[in-house]
């Protein structure tokens, strides 16, 4: 049944192309059409699967490296010049966040087209037309594609930068009066412990 579906499936879209042309007669030719392998259709949905968990870790994050800044900043402890790292780390998180708002929203959308484009791709091959009005949907599909990456690209870098402004001004500019102390005690193998 799945092999004569497939002939038939063929045979409609070779006419469909022939009817499209209008430069040749109508006939049953077979084509054998692309398939895609199997491993590569996995792996797809792997990655796919993989962006969407980097942009919700890094969006949850983001979220609690901004409470953590902010609680700093609403407290005043860190002062001098480290302290003013402090609200640009929190401006880079807030960014990060608003990034990945804008990474998830345009990935919904992509995913919305894409799936717009295979039902009406469907149809049209059951009817046996041509599948020329899909290319503008396509081309937009993809230009969502590589823009969803680049935020993703902006999203890690504008967290990693807020962290290391966040980390930099918490460990370098926290009073020393309120940092734990370590205290190091050297004895020599010949003392006895106390």
């Amino acid at each position: 049944m799945r092999r004569y579906l497939d002939k038939r499936w063929r045979c409609a879209s070779v006419h469909a192309i022939l009817r499209h042309n209008r430069q040749y007669p109508c006939s049953p030719v077979l084509t054998p059409m692309p398939q895609l392998p199997k491993s590569f259709i996995r792996w797809q949905g792997v990655t796919i699967t993989q962006m969407g968990f980097v942009m919700n870790l890094v969006l949850t994050l983001s979220v609690g490296s901004l409470g953590f800044g902010l609680s700093l900043v609403k407290d005043q402890v860190i002062a001098g010049w480290w302290g003013r790292c402090l609200p640009s780390g929190c401006l880079c998180l807030l960014l990060s966040i608003a990034l990945g708002i804008w990474g998830a929203v345009n990935r919904l959308v992509d995913f919305r087209i894409t799936t717009r484009i295979a039902r009406v791709r469907q149809k049209m091959e059951s009817r046996g037309r041509s599948q020329t009005p899909l290319s503008r949907a396509r081309k937009k599909s993809a230009r969502l594609g590589k823009r969803t990456w680049s935020l993703l690209c902006w999203q890690l870098s504008t967290f990693f930068i807020g962290i290391l402004l966040i980390s930099a001004s918490f460990l370098f500019g926290y009073p020393e009066k309120n940092q734990p102390r370590l205290l190091l005690v050297r004895h020599s193998p010949t003392a006895p412990l106390r």
